[in-house]
């Protein structure tokens, strides 16, 4: 089995590394045809421009030759818009020296130029430098916003008009006359050259101008549309930054090469795929606007291109499943006798180790009994030892009450009457206060107590925990107010209504709420959430505050523990005994120095909902 393996091993790897091979060779070919493809578009494209250079150095030279005879100008200049009418130009414009249009014709014949909508400023700007005479300037892709060709692709061919004129001194020079312009489509011009171009079975080119918009695509869609932005719109399940990237990088920087992208469609099929493609560039100026280009891309499925090789591929695989079904089944035949011993002492060994295998599984059984009974007896003992310390506090706490209530209640009495009887200035009478006041602190401290040692059985109640926190953060909303604490609610709606009891739950929410703005001394915000999780209704207040070490984190439903300098250390537990007593719980959770989180949770049973 081992030397099989291995030979299969061997024999895939060899395989799979041919079929690289191949592949690459073929996808190398492949684009290799694709970028002659865009070289060929390219150049066709850029031939279409050459001539129509030449036509608007003509037209300019009919403007120069009778410059004075506009009649003669006009019959020779509509003669050769007759002509390049099918080279997709669309008008043919001149304007004088100030930037007037003094003549335009295009598909409504002759017009006086102010109804195309374009701004002859920028051009005029150019020719009137005398190094561009006898040069051309093709103007980068633009929509105009009003006149004829409103909200449509135009491009602009300007070349300036001059006359010999002589200076001061009898000096021969060149008088500046105005400008002969070509109003052209470059739509019409890219899809002229790319729309019917095909690589393989259904591969397609198209074109972008300088910013990266489709002059040319097989989605009808697409043309006029930035390429950036239209290809997420049609399948925006898929990223791509990759052809976005090699559109910045490689096409709008004027180079020329091969590569592949990831596309979310091809000729109608919506889904993700990889295609090759090769891009070459068409630079429309020769010098001024070096950033002026155009590129072709021809792209096509890179699917297709494995499907020339798909043949081959199968046939070599087919000689290497034969060999290896030939080697397979010698092994099969030795394997099959020695399973075939294997079996027979298999049998024997089973029936001596049935009995163990019984033994065993009793043995795990009454072990996972016990281990449970163990865990059940340790919450018990722990319950019961808790009952135990709250029942020597409570009669600690009952003792203390009797015997401290009656002295405290005298203590404030005569500190107010004799506060009454000395004058408004007399120094004394803050002390008198003092006294009031702290012995007012420990009578609340001792109802606290009371409270705590013996608890009211819950009167439970049908209803909406919701309520419950809606009341309990109109209670507590001026102190968080006084104490610069910004709260705010996550209520789940969908909560059903369960049985517990209103009073002792606020109780709870109102302790777990006072401690959280006591945590934020400098303010900070406050979080309430509830929601159904686990068979269970729960709440947490979580601050912002500076949270709990972990050696404090294990004592704060201890009872008396605190280590606030005013506080009874009862809130906790108080809160926690009102939820035994609701069969819940109650769990913090915090990071030191990222605030606190404590949640108590009520059981959702079927039979009390609604």
């Amino acid at each position: 089995m081992g030397v099989f393996i291995l030979v299969s091993g061997i024999i895939g790897y060899l395989g799979y590394s041919a079929d690289k091979e191949i592949e690459k060779t073929v996808t190398d070919q492949f684009n290799r045809q694709q970028l002659i493809l865009a070289r060929k578009v390219a150049h066709a494209i850029r031939n279409h421009f050459n001539y129509l250079e030449t036509n608007l150095f003509e037209f300019n030279q009919f403007w120069e030759r009778d410059i004075k005879r506009p009649d003669v100008a006009r019959t020779d200049i509509a003669s050769l818009f007759a002509l390049v009418r099918d080279w997709h130009v669309l008008a043919i414009v001149h304007v004088d020296r100030k930037g007037k249009p003094i003549l335009t014709l295009s598909e409504q014949e002759f017009t006086d130029g102010a109804g195309l909508g374009i701004d002859y400023e920028e051009y005029r700007q150019w020719g009137i430098k005398p190094e561009h005479r006898g040069k051309i300037l093709a103007g980068r892709t633009f929509r105009p916003e009003a006149g004829l060709f409103k909200g449509r692709w135009l491009m602009v061919m300007a070349t300036p008009t001059y006359r010999p004129a002589t200076g001061h001194g009898g000096d021969s020079g060149y008088q500046f006359e105005g400008l002969s312009l070509m109003v052209v489509d470059p739509i019409g011009i890219a899809m002229r050259y790319a729309r019917d171009v095909r690589s393989g079975k259904t591969g397609y080119a198209w074109v972008i101008d300088h910013r990266g918009t489709f002059l040319s695509h097989f989605e009808d869609t697409f043309i006029g549309e930035d390429s950036f932005t239209v290809r997420q719109r049609r399948n925006p399940r898929i990223s791509y930054a990759q052809i976005n990237e090699a559109v910045r990088k490689h096409l709008l920087k004027g180079e020329e090469g091969a590569g592949w992208y990831i596309s979310g469609w091809h000729r109608g099929v919506i889904h993700e795929m990889k295609k090759l493609f090769a891009y070459s560039p068409i630079f429309l100026s020769k010098e001024d606007d070096t950033g002026n280009l155009w590129s072709v891309a021809v792209v096509a499925p890179e699917a297709e291109v494995y499907g020339i090789i798909q043949s081959l591929v199968i046939r070599q695989w087919l000689i290497a499943g034969a060999f290896q079904l030939v080697v397979f089944a010698c092994l099969a035949a030795a394997i099959y006798f020695s399973l075939r011993w294997s079996r027979i002492l298999q049998a024997e060994v089973d029936e001596r180790t049935a009995d163990l295998r019984s033994s065993e599984a009793e043995v795990r059984q009454e072990r996972d009994r016990v281990k449970e009974s163990m865990q059940k007896l340790v919450e018990m003992q722990e319950k019961l030892v808790r009952s135990e310390r709250f029942a020597a506090i409570g009669e600690a706490a009952a003792y203390l009450s009797h015997e401290i209530k009656n002295p405290l209640m005298l203590m404030g009495g005569f500190a107010g009457q004799v506060e009454k009887s000395l004058p408004e200035d007399d120094p004394k009478r803050q002390k008198l206060k003092i006294i009031q006041d702290e012995t007012r602190r420990l009578e609340l401290m001792l109802a606290e107590v009371r409270d705590f040692t013996r608890p009211a059985k819950p009167q439970k109640e049908l209803q909406n925990i919701n309520s419950v926190i809606e009341d309990t953060l109109a209670l507590m909303e001026n102190k968080m107010m006084d104490k610069g604490i910004e709260y705010k609610k996550v209520l789940d709606d969908r909560l059903p209504a369960v049985l517990f009891d209103p009073q002792q739950i606020k109780q709870a929410l109102i302790n777990l709420v006072k401690n959280a703005v006591e945590a934020m001394a400098q303010g900070g915000k406050l979080v309430i959430s509830s929601r159904r999780e686990d068979g269970h209704i729960k709440v947490s207040v979580a601050d912002s505050g500076p949270g709990i070490p972990p050696e404090v984190l294990k004592q704060v439903f201890n009872p008396f523990f605190t280590t606030k300098k005013k506080g009874t250390g009862l809130g906790l537990a108080v809160s926690r005994k009102i939820m035994e007593d609701h069969e819940g719980e109650i769990f913090v959770q915090c990071e030191e120095g990222k605030g606190t989180r404590v949640t108590i949770a009520l059981p959702i049973k079927p039979e009390e909902t609604i």
